[in-house]
């Protein structure tokens, strides 16, 4: 059990030093250099698989619970579902804009899966441990990188005018996601319209108006990534649409 436990402990720590020490692994990197660390970090796993492994084998197993029968349609199920989180992490799939840690969520409904089929004690340090450590992962990991933002793009053209440019303005300027397009309209002072004695109605500028000390009247605002799209030859296309897409598509394949 002993040797169980030290390699459930050993496979935790290398995996937590990255996210909990970044300091410790940036000197360890530039100490050892980058290919070195890789193949230390990749020499810890294996030595606690193989602990994992022995241990396993080495440990009789004692009853702490004894499972329905049930449980075992459920554990199929759940490993299916386990299956999928894993390889999503590494595939281009729409599971990645829902959950932030689809390998470690793959990873913690496997562990839950087999307790809930087996209730014996190396099972309970095994999958149980590794259940704990998916959970400390991933909170050490969300309070590291900070807030989760879900990647997004914002599509402009000369038809973006008003408030909608100070929207682009402003999601480009703090790094909201990418703008993809054309420079927007460079329309936005305030206007008032005003009746005609023949019935007509005259619609005048009565405001200006700047963003954070810049004037966007006349200059708009220009994308990050610039798509040009003429209708006359789009032929049914949207090739910033299609950018777009191809640029989320990426980025969550990442």
């Amino acid at each position: 059990m002993n040797l169980l436990v030290a390699g459930v402990l050993l496979w935790s720590v290398v995996h937590l030093f990255p996210a909990i020490a970044t300091g410790g692994r940036r000197a360890l990197v530039a100490r050892l250099g980058d290919g070195p660390y890789r193949g230390l970090f990749a020499l810890l796993i294996v030595c606690s698989l193989v602990c994992i492994v022995l241990g396993w084998r080495s440990t009789t197993p004692v009853a702490v619970y004894t499972p329905a029968p049930a449980m075992r349609s459920v554990t199929l199920g759940l490993m299916v579902v386990a299956l999928i989180l894993f390889v999503s992490a590494r595939a281009p799939t729409d599971i990645k804009r829902l959950i932030r840690h689809p390998q470690l969520t793959g990873v913690l409904t496997w562990a839950v899966a087999h307790l809930l089929s087996n209730g014996d004690s190396r099972s309970l340090v095994l999958f149980g441990g590794i259940g704990v450590w998916t959970i400390v992962e991933m909170f050490v990991i969300n309070a590291r990188d900070g807030r989760w933002r879900k990647p997004v793009v914002l599509l402009i053209n000369e038809g973006t005018r008003s408030g909608k440019e100070v929207l682009a303005y402003g999601f480009r300027k703090y790094g909201y996601g990418k703008t993809i397009g054309t420079t927007s309209a460079g329309a936005v002072l305030a206007g008032r319209a005003f009746m005609m004695s023949n019935g007509g109605l005259l619609l005048l500028a009565v405001a200006d108006v700047s963003v954070d000390g810049e004037r966007l009247e006349g200059k708009g605002v220009t994308p990050l990534i610039e798509v040009p799209f003429d209708i006359r030859y789009a032929e049914g296309s949207d090739p910033q649409l299609a950018r777009a897409i191809e640029l989320l598509v990426k980025t969550v394949s990442d």
